[in-house]
């Protein structure tokens, strides 16, 4: 199970490098989600595990690892609406904070959504 970890945290560190921005939010939101949405799918384990499981079962580890995966993405998609807001392409009045975590939210459900599926 470590070597599994230590692979998703190095992953984790990548997950955006081959999104290219677009400065169009629409369109950089889905290539992100995208991205985002296949790595989550190669490290379902570790989501499964670390989500999945009682909580007086969960490895330590394992549940840095998986809030690693919510703090990098908070982090990536803070700083683009940071970014986007700088350059007017969203509103001055949007609450990234806020938008970030919605946003998120959707992202865990997705995944969550699908996952269940398949297993039904």
């Amino acid at each position: 199970m470590s070597a599994i970890i230590d692979r998703h945290l190095a992953d984790l560190q990548t997950i955006f490098d081959d999104v290219s921005l677009t400065g169009d939010v629409e369109t950089d939101l889905i290539n992100m989600s995208r991205a985002f949405q296949k790595f989550q799918e190669k490290h379902q384990a570790v989501l499964v595990v670390g989500v999945g499981v009682q909580e007086s079962f969960r490895k330590p580890n394992v549940s840095h690892a998986v809030e690693e995966i919510e703090i990098n993405f908070k982090q990536n998609l803070l700083q683009y609406f940071a970014e986007m807001k700088k350059q007017h392409q969203i509103k001055e009045t949007i609450d990234i904070e806020a938008t970030k975590m919605e946003y998120n939210m959707v992202e865990f459900w997705v995944f969550y959504d699908s996952y269940t599926f398949q297993q039904s």
